[in-house]
């Protein structure tokens, strides 16, 4: 009996008495294993000092009589850690726990992973607070406020969904549409990088017109294709062979003439 128990119990779930690990979480596995093994309820408290850890397991070794029932160790364990002080930190992460913060406290989780994380907190807050903070408005009242202020959020908080389910399903989504706009936005700003870079800023190639490939110059000596092409349409010389345009004169510069003879030169 004890031995099929222990091949199915799986040690991450035993129960140490610290904050936010439920006795009741574990009693949850622990009755689902006993009747899959066929354990009945006068032998629960042959099996149950298996579930234990750490202060819980000490406290039960310290307390608890050989011939208590299970009802009786139960109870005793529960009154021992289920205490004020612990509900007194539950309470105050159920009240300060926010999206903000938790992004914070996570700096290397995307929003997604963040949303989840203050989920599974929340949950996890009301589960330890017990009766008293069951229930769908508890936790929809909550997720709500922990997620105002939330540019990301939003769309999700103008009109809440009135159940958890509809709440989760709409913050997700918000959060996807998000990032769907955000990696447009990452997309339009690199194709104008691409522009600006391409661009003078004033519809020109840099080095060249618009449409071309190369550089255009003016109507003398013009560049055209990483070539030069000469005012008399005579074929195509190196770009190194500029003409002056206003003597035709290789090896010239039109800085060599005076204003009026530049003025004077043919276009």
């Amino acid at each position: 009996m004890i031995t099929q128990f222990s091949k199915l119990w799986d040690n991450s779930n035993k129960y140490t008495g610290n904050a936010y690990d439920l006795l009741d979480d574990t009693i949850k596995i622990f009755f689902s294993i006993c009747w899959q093994v066929d354990i009945q309820e006068e032998q629960f408290h042959a099996v149950f000092p298996r579930i234990l850890t750490g202060r819980a397991e000490t406290f039960y070794i310290q307390v608890v009589e050989r011939d208590d029932s299970f009802a009786d160790a139960y109870m005793a364990i529960k009154n021992h850690f289920d205490h004020d002080v612990h509900h007194q930190h539950y309470y105050t992460d159920w009240t300060t726990t926010t999206f903000a913060r938790t992004r914070t406290e996570n700096p290397d989780k995307g929003l997604h992973e963040v949303l989840q994380i203050l989920l599974d907190k929340l949950q996890l807050c009301q589960r330890a607070l017990g009766k008293n903070f069951e229930g769908e408005d508890a936790l929809r009242t909550t997720v709500i406020n922990a997620c105002r202020g939330v540019p990301e959020l939003e769309m999700a908080l103008f009109k809440p969904a009135t159940i958890c389910e509809g709440l989760f399903s709409d913050l997700r989504s918000a959060v996807e549409t998000h990032l769907a706009r955000q990696h447009t936005a990452q997309m339009v700003t690199e194709d104008q990088y691409y522009l600006d870079r391409r661009y003078n800023g004033n519809g020109r190639i840099r080095g060249g017109s618009r449409g071309g490939g190369g550089f255009r110059g003016g109507s003398r000596g013009a560049y055209r294709g990483g070539e030069q092409r000469d005012d008399n349409g005579r074929g195509f010389k190196p770009r190194w062979r500029k003409k002056c345009f206003v003597c035709q004169k290789e090896g010239c510069w039109s800085t060599n003439h005076t204003d009026e003879e530049r003025k004077a030169a043919p276009p």
